[in-house]
């Protein structure tokens, strides 16, 4: 199908209703099967108006595994199907000219017809993608469009592209905890801090990468978003961008991929990008230290144990000292990029993991500034209007200060912003 980013969003209504027409039709089911449960244990003492409580708890609880079963059926084939695409899309998203699906890492075999089973382990045709979001100045021309290629995007927009000075480039890196989550999805809000970023007057780019599985382990995902760089460093000078000043920005596991590509340079070495390639980055609820995310103190409490079992092991494996080695807790350089740490109000005990992050890196001599955004969540933050003016400030103040060649200046907050 033809999809545009504004399809996606009807998508998402057609597949809540096509979830709810399937939640009502098994509900049904599941009460009778209560139902009969119930009858047949009626001289139980333990029940109420004709229900035993053990038959109704049996009952939500195959109601609930089949929902959760049948959803992530449906979902994850929406997802692989939809996106198989190999066109360039450029479409009009909140008024600015956005270049969707441009590839970043080139494969050489197509998906077979069941994509669960044959997944080559060296490219991927939706994931290895990236969305353009281009500044007010380059206006959109009345029509979308699918090119093969970007040359193709430049020859309908050569006209306006060249004019562009060299703009600052913001590659933003969307969360979902390693296994879930996209560039195009708005829940996980990198839609909104793209149009954010190139509102405010720069290119703006956002990365998807392949998600953790049994197919996809670590370093997979950190692998992905070095390949983008790489090929933002490459490219971004031919549509306005200036490869000299480049930012990362994430959310949630994105903020912990952006800022491993902060203070660890091993990954982007191997692609030949130069070490001083990031100028500073905007980390919004990140995780820094897989071991412990969560919670005040210096041990884990039981948040970590949670966490760890529900994402850090099914991405990372079980070996601790890998856990370690791709925790940016523990891979501060004194000369890493200035950095902008923000929180949500209510942010699942990351915000405790943010200040460990923040005074590591003061103790190290890297220049930091910690936010935290009130009335937001772990969710909310990365689609809030103040978060997106904090990343845009502390982005500018760093591109005076590169421009001036002064130092930048120091400033730690872990209070909240007003």
């Amino acid at each position: 199908d033809d999809l545009t980013l504004e399809h996606l969003e009807e998508e998402d209504e057609d597949d809540d209703s096509h979830y709810n027409d399937i939640s009502s039709s098994s509900s049904s089911n599941n009460r009778t099967s209560t139902s009969t449960s119930s009858s047949s244990s009626s001289s139980s003492p333990c029940k109420h108006d004709g229900w035993s409580v053990t038959g109704l708890l049996q009952g939500a609880k195959g109601w609930i595994s089949e929902r959760i079963q049948e959803r992530s059926r449906f979902v994850q084939s929406r997802w692989i199907f939809s996106f198989r695409d190999e066109d360039i899309l450029v479409v009009k998203e909140a008024g600015l000219v956005c270049l969707a699906g441009v590839p970043y890492f080139h494969h050489d075999h197509k998906f077979d017809d069941d994509p669960y089973i044959h997944i080559p382990a060296f490219g991927h045709p939706h994931k290895h993608k990236l969305n353009i979001y281009l500044p007010e100045s380059v206006k959109f021309k009345g029509e979308d469009l699918k090119c093969k290629t970007l040359h193709e995007v430049y020859t309908h927009y050569d006209d306006q592209l060249r004019k562009l000075v060299p703009l600052p480039v913001i590659v933003h890196i969307h969360g979902g905890g390693w296994q879930r989550g996209d560039r195009n999805i708005s829940f996980y809000g990198a839609p909104f801090m793209g149009v954010a970023y190139a509102k405010a007057g720069f290119i703006s780019i956002t990365v998807s990468y392949r998600l953790a599985s049994s197919a996809f382990k670590w370093p997979a995902q950190i692998e992905d978003v070095s390949r983008a760089l790489r090929w933002v460093h490459d490219h971004c000078s031919q549509f306005g961008g200036d490869p000299s000043r480049i930012f990362l920005s994430g959310h949630s596991a994105g903020a912990h991929l952006a800022s491993l590509c902060t203070v660890q340079h091993d990954h982007l070495a191997a692609l030949g990008i130069p070490q001083d390639f990031v100028k500073g980055s905007v980390l919004i609820s990140g995780i820094y230290d897989l071991y412990h995310a969560l919670g005040e103190g210096d041990e884990p409490i039981w948040r970590d144990v949670l966490f760890q079992k529900r994402y850090v092991i099914p991405t990372f494996g079980p070996d601790m000292t890998m856990w370690r080695g791709a925790s940016p807790l523990f891979a501060i350089q004194p000369h890493n990029a200035p950095m902008l740490l923000i929180n949500a109000s209510l942010d699942l005990g990351l915000e405790f993991g943010a200040v460990r992050f923040r005074v590591a890196l003061e103790q190290a001599g890297v220049p930091v500034r910690h936010h935290h955004v009130p009335s937001t969540n772990h969710k909310t933050v990365s689609q809030s209007n103040e978060t997106a003016a904090l990343a845009i400030a502390f982005i500018k103040e760093r591109l005076e200060q590169l421009k001036s060649e002064g130092g930048f200046k120091k400033q730690s907050s872990s209070s909240s912003s007003s």
